[in-house]
């Protein structure tokens, strides 16, 4: 499986690098206020032509049945189940490309559990660039010589990930070499300790349910219930997760839904209302999951799996 990135787009969340631009409505420029006056100067008429412009075109993207973005039977089924529920989100799924995650339901291989959970340790709360070059140093701790474009690595016959047990045995000067920082070290040595002791079971997660997985996971140093929640969508590709502490979902959401933003000081007043966007979100049950991928489009939100 080709290594996902994350979120702007950031830990991603990576998911929330431009938002508020995109959201923000900017008053007037000092550009303006020259033209404005101007305008007193003029006739009524001439005035009511100049602050009614020509409205602008709006280009709006042909409605298409699913198939012909993709041939997926889930996404398929979910449309089905939104046409009833959420028309809106019918609507919107027949406009854009699929989520790319749901094209492919192959969950990650067992073998590829564990570098999942490492790369989202890695990348979180830096830039995609730099996490980058922090997981290539890292792999070549292991693989010296590996090409430099990690993008070729999954079709290199040399390439292989380490085992935890190989994580455990690493000196901690030369995690740190890779550009880790002393707490992600502390993570990822905490991720590789739960592997080796059978805490964590990546042979065992087919059988368990979200909930159960989430509480397993949560138990890692650097791992909380954003992060379970993304590898749950991303990598296990189940279907009923709704990842409601991620600010894509949220701003997505308040966009879909025409929300207001909750009462209150600082950034919760910026934020919406948790609650009311998992009462929301009931409406999409069995297929949260979908819907949660679609909001991200409708804010244009970059997620782990993109690229």
């Amino acid at each position: 499986m080709s290594p996902t990135r994350v979120v702007r787009r950031s830990a991603r969340l990576a998911a929330q690098e431009g938002i508020n631009e995109r959201l923000a409505v900017s008053p007037p420029s000092s550009k303006d206020r020259p033209r404005m006056k101007k305008l007193a100067s003029k006739s009524p008429q001439a005035r009511k032509r100049a602050e009614s412009p020509t409205a602008p075109k709006v280009t709006t993207s042909p409605t298409k049945p699913i198939s012909a973005f993709t041939d997926s039977p889930i996404l398929a089924q979910a449309l089905q189940h939104f046409a009833k529920a959420d028309p809106k989100l019918a609507a919107f799924m027949q406009t854009v490309s699929p989520p790319s995650t749901f094209t492919d339901t192959t969950p990650t291989s067992s073998q590829q559990v564990f570098q999942a959970l490492v790369r989202s340790i890695i990348y979180q709360q830096i830039h995609g660039k730099a996490a980058a070059t922090i997981m290539r140093r890292f792999i070549k701790l292991w693989n010296p010589e590996l090409p430099e474009d990690i993008q070729t690595w999954n079709n290199d016959a040399n390439f292989i990930f380490p085992q935890p047990s190989d994580v455990l045995q690493q000196p901690q000067e030369n995690l740190r070499s890779a550009g880790l920082s002393a707490r992600k070290v502390s993570y990822v040595l905490d991720l590789a300790d739960k592997f080796h002791q059978g805490v964590i079971d990546p042979q065992a997660m087919a059988a368990m349910d979200e909930e159960s997985i989430s509480k397993v996971l949560c138990q890692v140093k650097g791992i909380g219930q954003w992060s379970a929640d993304m590898f749950l969508i991303f990598h296990l590709k189940r279907l009923d997760v709704f990842p409601v502490l991620d600010l894509g979902i949220r701003r997505g959401m308040g966009l879909h839904f025409d929300l207001k933003t909750a009462k209150g000081t600082g950034k919760k007043s910026k934020d919406f209302n948790h609650a009311e966007l998992i009462t929301l979100a009931e409406k999409w049950k069995p297929y949260r999951s979908i819907a949660s991928c679609y909001m991200w489009q409708v804010c244009d939100v970059k997620t782990v799996a993109d690229g």
